[in-house]
């Protein structure tokens, strides 16, 4: 098969990911209530850990700050991989012709917590790793001949701050194959990780995605901002800034969806090697 067959398979797989949209709107209420409840999250993590701070420094005065954060990564991706993980499910009850249920997939949601935590701790650990190796400025102080300090760019960190930066990005890619695998089978997380040899099979439907397609989606956050800025200039600074906000929660909220249910078919259409409905693929 060549490289333009598989080009033509990820728009068929985009294609048949907004038909899927247009097919069952209850493909919509995980992607909406993960956007909501992430305000709440977020702020809920955030008063944990200046309240955790303040109570070690009264009492404790002996844990590392660091722990604090860490807990409220853990169980900022937690909620947000058990929520993805209900949407797979519903995803896949859309492709076996079923009607879409929230009730089904919080039920196998919490059958597969055990990997649900498993998967999210290897995605706490992938992100404090890079994030930390690449907060680096990159850049090294030397002393001239006159005693006089010159900052020089340390091009060694430069490339392993790209090297980190190339790895977070493939990391993030496993993360969307291996939830579909634990969720939709019967695998465990460990079982799910073996399928990546599959899935490195399907670099040009995954490459199209996330280079050609998904950057649709900041293009029309550009859009966006430009026609925020138009009817700010026309009705005012409130008008403008509402009109950002609503169509960048649209944005977002679709974003999720489509990276969810494509990375859902692409699991089931090569990996599992199914059929999916309404999919067309070149052979």
């Amino acid at each position: 098969m060549s490289w333009t067959d598989r080009l033509k398979n990820a728009l068929y797989l985009f294609s048949t990911c907004v038909s899927y949209m247009q097919k069952d709107k209850s493909l919509f209420i995980i992607p909406i209530f993960m956007m909501v409840s992430n305000v709440g999250v977020i702020i809920l993590i955030l008063g944990s850990i200046f309240f955790g701070l303040a109570l070690s420094n009264l009492i404790f005065n002996t844990i590392n700050p660091i722990v604090f954060i860490i807990f409220g990564l853990f169980i900022f991706y937690l909620w947000n991989t058990f929520l993805a993980a209900i949407q797979t499910w519903m995803v896949h009850e859309v492709v076996l012709g079923k009607n879409a249920s929230i009730i089904s997939g919080v039920g196998r949601a919490f059958s597969e917590f055990l990997d649900i935590i498993l998967f999210t701790i290897a995605t706490v650990v992938i992100k404090m790793l890079t994030s930390v190796r690449s907060g680096g400025s990159g850049d090294a102080t030397h002393t001239n001949d006159r005693g006089h300090n010159f900052t020089q760019p340390d091009m060694t960190s430069g490339l392993q701050n790209t090297a980190l930066g190339l790895i977070s990005i493939g990391t993030e890619i496993a993360r969307k194959l291996v939830l579909p695998g634990m969720i939709i089978t019967e695998k465990s997380f460990f079982g799910a990780l073996k399928d990546l040899k599959v899935a490195i099979q399907r670099i040009p439907e995954i490459a199209t995605f996330e280079l050609a397609i998904r950057p649709l989606m900041t293009g029309l956050g550009f859009i966006n901002i430009l026609i925020s800025l138009l009817f700010g200039s026309i009705f005012g600074l409130y008008t403008g800034l509402t009109i950002f906000v609503i169509f960048s929660l649209i944005l977002w909220m679709l974003s999720i969806m489509i990276n969810q249910i494509y990375y859902t078919l692409l699991y089931i259409a090569f990996i599992e090697k199914r059929k999916v409905p309404g999919l067309k693929l070149v052979h």
